[in-house]
């Protein structure tokens, strides 16, 4: 059985037929948390500690590390096979910078995945690397306008 791990699908009704069916299991996890075990995988560790859902349902077959007087859950580290993502810039080696709250999960996403694609609304010639929010050696693929740039 499939599964998505996400912090919300009530816009999605497709995923709440399939939940709802049976035919996908569905993982709710708080945003917070979830960007959090994405981040860590991307940076090659194994989880996080996150006192977000101790003592309640969440809680239960998670490990609880109990640390300076407070219980923390490990939340293990997730990454991806594919990850697609929108960016405002492009150069031609696919460093790329965003646009507004495109900045809260892609550069995370993009360090998460096995490859990256990204859809980026402007192709410039050059960015000034004090601006690249992320470089070009976690992106595989980028399309502009319609347009297939393969990383060389």
């Amino acid at each position: 059985m499939d599964t998505l791990i996400a912090s919300h699908i009530g816009l999605n009704p497709e995923a709440g037929e399939k939940m709802g069916a049976g035919i996908m299991k569905v993982k709710l996890v708080p945003q917070g948390t979830l960007v959090e075990q994405i981040r860590a995988y991307g940076a090659g560790l194994g989880g996080i500690l996150t006192p977000t859902g101790t003592h309640t349902i969440v809680e239960e077959g998670k490990q609880v590390i109990h640390l300076n007087d407070l219980d923390y859950l490990l939340e293990e580290a997730i990454g991806a096979d594919l990850a697609l993502i929108k960016a405002h810039q492009t150069d031609h080696l696919g460093n790329l910078t965003y646009s507004k709250t495109a900045r809260n999960f892609n550069p995370m996403m993009a360090t998460s995945a096995n490859i990256t694609v990204c859809e980026a609304t402007h192709l410039v010639d050059e960015i000034d690397p004090e601006i690249v929010i992320t470089p070009h050696i976690f992106v595989d693929h980028f399309v502009i306008g319609g347009k297939t740039h393969d990383e060389s």
